[in-house]
């Protein structure tokens, strides 16, 4: 909302309540939208412009076969440089490089689907593809520096941190992030520390250079060490093999204590999603911020992107959220709704619509849960 002195006026998105705090700097980490937080903080711009990438996850063995593990990096006839790789039980290819003013409003268009699809037939002119591989597409904005280039793709990647000092209404400085990208966040974030230390007249104290992170830390680093991190895993759970691998694949080395709370709390596999079970989907729930049913879907879970969310499996999927959060039949059934539209209109996920009228039908193990109106 704004900031004066050294107070910040923020609204909270959920809620809409205003809150207010004090600050000896602040930090736009807000990517594609940098140059509108900065407006909002009176600081300069602009300083950033969106290109936005669309991508496509196929369920095509035989291209898949075909790589063998490997990627295919190659320029488009247009001059786009495209990748295509495997990615876990599929294919992944992209992108699209295209110049956008307003990053709330961009969806994967048509004609960006059909121009990757056309480009997987130029490099493999003896296999088929079509739109019906296509199982999930998504879309991100670079927020890449201002440039004069000609072509989106001759815009440099490369990030820098900038300041923007105190003024007469700010007492405060504004530390800027402006490029990078998920390959390079760790790297940035080590120079906006820098630069937000040097803000505040203070020294770096530790380096997270070489520091592991998450299920990073302490992960097992070849075959016979996973092998053997399994194997504890399945003695102090007691749950299989397989899924004892699939866990460590998701979670990395929090894959232990997470399999002893699964256990506990009876780890059954769903009916329409059998690669996940109740138990892990409300511990995602509960413990990673879980808003909406399409922070669960879409970003907690590799359901959406692996091309795995059917209306059976989201039905039942909003059902073990709808008890884990407290979410009453009206909640959950809006949330049911809003999400398989973004499935459908978003990611071209091939859905039902949900009427805004029709009965909720919940298939969820759960369902004598109070918050669906039974006792």
């Amino acid at each position: 909302m704004g900031c004066a002195g050294n107070i910040l006026t923020l609204r909270d998105e959920l809620t809409g309540a205003l809150v207010r705090v004090t600050a000896d700097t602040v930090v736009n980490a807000t990517g594609a939208w940098l140059d509108r937080s900065a407006a909002v903080l009176g600081g300069v711009g602009p300083r950033v412009m969106g290109t936005k990438g669309s991508h496509l996850v196929l369920d095509h063995p035989a291209l898949r076969d075909a790589l063998d593990g490997r990627m295919a990096y190659f320029e488009a006839v247009d001059g786009r440089v495209c990748i295509v790789y495997p990615f876990l039980d599929r294919v992944l290819v992209g992108s699209t490089d295209i110049p956008v003013e307003d990053p709330d409003q961009i969806v994967t268009e048509p004609a960006e689907v059909d121009y990757l699809i056309d480009v997987l037939r130029e490099v493999f002119p003896n296999m088929a593809f079509g739109r019906n591989d296509v199982v999930y597409t998504y879309v991100g904005v670079r927020p890449l520096a201002r440039s004069d280039a000609d072509k989106p793709g001759q815009i440099s990647r490369d990030h820098s941190v900038v300041v923007d000092p105190p003024n007469a209404t700010r007492d405060i400085p504004i530390v800027g992030l402006v490029g990078g990208k998920w390959t390079t966040f760790r790297s940035l974030s080590e120079e906006a520390t820098n630069e937000v230390l040097q803000q505040l007249g203070r020294s770096r104290t530790a380096s997270t250079e070489l520091l592991p992170i998450g299920g990073g830390a302490d992960l097992p680093a070849d075959a016979a060490a996973i092998e053997r991190f399994v194997e504890k895993m399945t003695t102090a759970s007691g749950m299989g093999h397989a899924r004892a691998q699939s866990l460590l694949h998701r979670y990395g080395s929090k894959a232990l204590p997470l399999a002893q709370r699964l256990a506990a709390s009876g780890d059954v596999p769903l009916q329409h999603a059998p690669d996940y079970s109740a138990a892990e989907l409300s511990y995602l729930c509960l413990e990673t911020g879980v808003v909406h049913l399409d922070d669960l879907v879409i970003r907690r879970t590799l359901l959406a992107i692996r091309g795995l969310v059917t209306d059976a499996a989201l039905a039942e999927i909003a059902g073990v959220a709808a008890e884990a959060l407290g979410w009453d039949t009206a909640r959950a059934h809006n949330e049911l709704r809003t999400c398989a539209t973004a499935l459908r209109e978003r990611h071209n996920v091939r859905l039902q619509a949900v009427a805004p009228d029709a009965e909720p039908s919940f298939e969820a193990s759960s369902m004598a849960s109070p918050a669906f109106g039974q006792s």
